[in-house]
């Protein structure tokens, strides 16, 4: 069965999960309102670049952004 872009956006409104979908350079294009957790208004981050939000010294992000 497949659902629509629309279903699964209904299913996760109602999540508390949190959910980010990020592109191949790291801009954020969906943002699950789960965020709202954290103090973040839904979408607030939709457009920005993940990597705004991570310590430049952070190992994990240096092997990200070096994997191209």
């Amino acid at each position: 069965m497949e659902l629509s872009t629309s279903a699964y956006e209904a299913l996760l409104s109602q999540s508390t999960g949190m959910l980010t979908v990020i592109d191949e350079t790291g801009d954020v294009r969906y943002q699950s309102p789960g965020l709202g957790l954290l103090g973040y208004a839904d979408a607030d981050l939709v457009g920005e670049n993940v990597f705004l939000h991570v310590h430049p010294r952070t190992e994990s992000a240096s092997s990200i952004r070096s994997s191209d």
